[in-house]
């Protein structure tokens, strides 16, 4: 047993119950040099999407003891891995739609990146999380993350650490595997937003002499910073999802595809990350408010993306890092106990353009931002290189960082952009290395289903079967709910993507809209003898029933990359299936 394997269960193993030692984060294998410094080579850009949606059952987590048990979902979680090259080493932005990023998950899947043959090292990977509350817990770092205070089934679970390491590193490695000539260019619509668009070339290798901004036609996506959502579902929730932060990713998306020239072999991304923490109340709303506001965040990002700025091929490059020991003092004003926290946090500033973004272990609130921001920019205006200040939040280590101060934020993220800049400044630790340093965790418990001890897909062949189809009551658009009995979570293959669909029969077999939207909203309901009931509420919006008009009956698909098995009944807008009965509604309710 080796890797990061062997000091998660090992420390794991040392803390028993109620935890009696401290492991240690190891330092990772492959050392930080200096990124790229001032104009380089043509920068080189790769995307790619890892699916981080676990089997049904985990916890929710972000409302303490609150926090339920999901047995379903109405959004796939991803992450988005944004790959820089300039020069050697790779840089990586990966934001995910996760409640928190634990220092312990990054550096689990720096390892995996590096057991895929890139060497990623810890201080070029930026993971960020969009603090989704809708998330699943199990797999940070800190007693106090899997405590009998973190939801109604605490618990840490290394094989949940191992599955979201092992999709993100694989993304990284596919996205470093597809990088191409690329450009950037920063759309500043202060004080809402800033986007970071990539763009990269159809022509790999480019021909001798060719300049890269000329040919960088592809999109590659795009990279927002915003204040975070303000709306999100509440602790009753029991459905995995994005909140509306991943609505809005979905819907830029789409309108990067629409954009695509021909020919282009991008298949472009939006990321949205948390700047910091928005000026506006934090309340609950339905499902649908939530889609509501991330269609509203949607179009405002695609709106700034028309502004016209140049792009740059060879933009000026620089990232510098550090992790801090910020001491037994910040514990102990955080009122944290000692075995809970750890007290060295990482800080990094990456220079992009005319931007420079500062990655900080928190969410702070605006007016720190501001501080934050002016410090970095105080740090170029005195080298006559003027920036525009951009803030990343709830990154690596942020479920260890609540009460870090903005005068430390500020100070130590001054310290990093001199130091971009001149290469002397003094820092408080040795720039761009991951050390070792001790941490803790939650009592272990087995809580991410991996199918163990079910009946399989195989097995169950014969058995499994469609038991209904009706219309839910009482929707303001028509909703179809299709029940079924099949495999139990972990054995069922929904972490497989996309795994329902609606098929049209003068269009088959031809998938017209699937669970990588929000149109369905799948659930288990407990098991019936060796199989599981399963329901999925088949909701489109009045646009996208307009679009299925013409494609006549329509059929509800599951299982679809493993046989595509069972199949509702055919139905359309103007026949819907019978309403639900009181029993069906239950299951079916939204």
């Amino acid at each position: 047993m080796t890797g990061w394997t062997s000091f998660v269960l090992s420390g794991v193993a040392a803390l028993g119950i109620v935890g009696c030692a401290r492991p240690i984060m190891p330092a990772p294998s492959t050392t930080g040099g200096p990124f790229a410094e001032g104009e380089y080579e043509t920068l080189r850009i790769g995307v790619a999407r890892a699916a981080i949606t676990p089997a049904l059952g985990v916890s929710s987590f972000g409302y303490g003891a609150d926090a339920k048990v999901t047995k379903g979902l109405w959004t796939r979680l991803y992450c988005r891995a944004f790959v820089l090259v300039a020069g050697v080493q790779p840089l990586a932005i990966v934001p995910c739609d996760l409640p928190a990023i634990g220092t312990l998950l990054q550096r689990s899947v720096v390892e995996e990146v590096n057991r895929l043959g890139l060497a990623l090292p810890a201080s070029r990977l930026m993971l960020t999380a969009t603090q989704t509350h809708a998330g699943p817990a199990h797999y940070l770092d800190g007693e106090t993350s899997a405590s009998a205070g973190s939801s109604e089934l605490p618990g840490f679970d290394p094989d949940l650490v191992r599955f979201l390491s092992r999709s993100i590193a694989s993304a990284i490695h596919r996205a470093y595997q597809a990088r191409r000539p690329g450009s950037l260019r920063w759309v500043h619509d202060a004080p809402r937003l800033d986007v970071l668009e990539l763009r990269v070339s159809d022509a790999e290798p480019l021909e001798e002499g060719v300049d890269a901004s000329t040919t960088t036609r592809c999109s590659a996506g795009s990279l927002t910073f915003v204040a975070s959502a303000t709306l999100r579902l509440p602790a009753a929730n029991r459905l995995l999802g994005a909140d509306a932060f991943g609505v809005a990713s979905r819907q830029v998306e789409a309108a990067h595809r629409v954009a695509l020239a021909e020919g282009c072999p991008t298949d472009p991304l939006a990321g949205i990350i948390n700047a910091h923490e928005s000026a506006a109340p934090v309340r609950s709303g339905t499902i649908d408010e939530v889609i509501a506001s991330g269609h509203a965040l949607g179009r405002t990002i695609e709106a700034a993306l028309q502004a016209r700025t140049d792009f740059y091929a060879h933009p000026p490059l620089g990232a510098r890092y550090v992790e801090v020991d910020l001491g037994q003092s910040r514990r102990l004003a955080s009122g944290a106990d000692d075995t809970e926290l750890t007290s060295v946090l990482p800080f990094a500033v990456l220079r992009a353009g005319d931007s420079a973004i500062s990655f900080v272990p928190t969410l702070l609130s605006a007016a720190a931002a501001a501080d934050m921001k002016a410090a970095v920019v105080s740090a170029f205006r005195a080298a006559r290189d003027p920036v525009v200040a951009v803030l990343a939040g709830s990154t690596n280590g942020d479920i260890a960082a609540a009460k870090i101060s903005s005068r430390e934020a500020s100070r130590l993220t001054n310290a990093l952009s001199k130091h971009l800049i001149d290469g002397r400044t003094a820092l408080p630790a040795e720039p761009d290395r991951a050390g070792a340093f001790s941490y803790s965790l939650g009592p272990e418990r087995r809580r991410l289903s991996l199918g163990r001890d079910q009946a399989t897909l195989y097995d169950a062949r014969s058995r499994r079967r469609a038991l209904g189809l009706c219309t839910v009551k009482a929707t303001k658009t028509l909703a179809v709910c299709f029940r079924w009995a099949d495999v139990a979570p972990g054995a069922a293959p929904l972490v497989v993507e996309p795994s329902i669909g609606l098929r049209a029969a003068r269009t088959e077999p031809d998938i017209w809209l699937d669970d990588r939207g929000t149109a369905f909203r799948t659930k288990v309901h407990g098991a019936a003898h060796d199989l599981w009931i399963w329901s999925t509420v088949f909701r489109p919006t009045a646009e996208q029933w307009r679009a299925l008009a013409d494609k006549g009956s329509l059929r509800v698909v599951t299982n679809l990359e493993t046989g595509a098995v069972p199949v509702s009944a055919g139905f359309d807008e103007a026949h819907p299936p019978p309403d639900c009965t009181a029993e069906e509604q239950r299951q079916c309710e939204l």
